[in-house]
């Protein structure tokens, strides 16, 4: 095991040499000066021994799920650190990065050990995955609980657990929080020892608590969220938000939209200036006065509050984006096919007639003349967020 961290270690420097031959963005370098581990490791300030539980995820996706639990153990005066392996994440720490004895991005593989140490920490959060052999290994080694939010028996998982087997060294004890029955299954299926407990997704106490907040006026963007709504209110109805969109999806959605009553905004996943410019061009081209392209990040779950109806982007790439979102907002909505079978939520709004998945121009517009589409109630999101409260128990009372 140690000859195997040491390979990985000297593997994950090359992002510190990335780093120095100027590959990173500009925009993040000073934050990144301020998050990475050095030698020697940071003290954190009046460190008690086993004191900290240490978050990490792998990307603001997987950072933002998990938010609302590293909230509420702030809020339950616990020491907290919280780490994250994708420069992507790296904006999302910034607000948690006064309130935490760190907030920035994970130590290499050969320093788990001594960071968890140095910090005191008594239990890890892991957010759905990325499962590293030297992050385990620490957690093994120090007798901490790994508690797995969102779990699925993931490639990557099973591949750790035959590492260690091959290697002779034991995993940590682990506790999978799952709301999907078959990933239980499944897990129980590979870990049949360990603690698998159902658990609510925390997207929805998230964009319920980043609701709210708008709702009270107490947002930290409300300017923005207020000018881009004016905006919305301008247009005809109904309107038909499409968010993290990309050009696949706008080619499928404007055909629908030219010979429907109403307009389209579009929030692009991409803010690169020639995204937007050919963005501008056809939506122009074909929706003319019925349209507002979005060209601020960060405020999607606000303004899904303000449409009629919303299209969740990536269905016609790669894989679609957050369907939970708009669904919380209590809107009807659609996406592309790509993707929709690897997220339980997805698939959970599509049986519950929330979510109508779409394969072509007609599709959408079938769907927006659509009479019978459901929208969430809100016994279901009240349902979700007691769910999460016992989440949020659990998670404390593990040691």
């Amino acid at each position: 095991m140690n000859a195997l961290l040491w390979l990985i270690d000297r593997i994950e420097q090359c992002r510190w040499i990335l780093r120095a031959l100027g590959v990173r963005k500009a925009r993040i370098q000073a934050f990144l000066d301020r998050s990475r581990f050095d030698s020697p490791i940071p003290d954190p300030d009046g460190a008690a021994p086993r004191d900290t539980v240490w978050f990490h995820a792998s990307s603001l996706g997987e950072l933002e799920m998990i938010r609302p639990l590293i909230e509420d153990f702030l809020s339950a005066k616990k020491r907290v650190a919280v780490s994250v392996f994708s420069d992507s994440a790296l904006s999302g720490l910034r607000d948690l990065a006064g309130q935490c004895v760190f907030a920035g991005l994970s130590p290499r593989e050969g320093l788990w050990v001594e960071v968890f140490a140095r910090f005191g920490v008594r239990k890890l959060v892991l957010s759905k995955y990325d499962f590293w052999p030297g992050m385990l290994d620490a957690a093994a080694r120090l007798d901490l609980p790994v508690l797995v939010i969102n779990a699925e028996a993931r490639g990557s998982l099973i591949s750790m657990k035959r590492l260690f087997r091959a290697l002779g060294r034991p995993l940590p004890r682990f506790w999978f929080f799952s709301n999907s029955e078959q990933a239980r299954s499944l897990l129980h299926a590979q870990f049949p020892r360990e603690r698998i407990f159902p658990g609510t997704d925390p997207r929805w106490e998230q964009v319920c608590r980043r609701r709210e907040r708008a709702g009270n006026g107490i947002s930290s963007n409300e300017a923005r969220i207020r000018f881009w709504a004016s905006q919305m209110s301008a247009l005809p109805g109904p309107r038909i938000i499409l968010g993290s969109a990309w050009m696949t999806d706008l080619e499928q959605v404007i055909p629908a939209i030219e010979t429907s009553a109403g307009s389209l905004v579009v929030v692009p996943h991409s803010l690169e200036p020639s995204n937007l410019a050919t963005m501008q061009e056809r939506l122009e081209r074909s929706l003319a006065g019925r349209f507002l392209l979005v060209s601020e990040m960060g405020i999607l779950v606000e303004l899904y509050s303000h449409a009629d109806r919303a299209i969740v982007g990536g269905g016609f790439g790669r894989s679609i984006h957050s369907t939970l979102e708009p669904a919380i907002a209590g809107l009807p909505v659609a996406c592309g096919p790509s993707g929709v079978e690897k997220f339980p939520d997805a698939l959970e709004l599509q049986e519950r007639g929330v979510l109508r998945v779409c394969g072509y121009a007609e599709d959408f517009r079938s769907w927006m003349g659509s009479n019978g589409t459901q929208s969430l109630s809100s016994a279901e999101i009240a349902r979700r967020r007691r769910e999460y409260l016992s989440l949020l128990e659990e998670s404390l009372r593990i040691r």
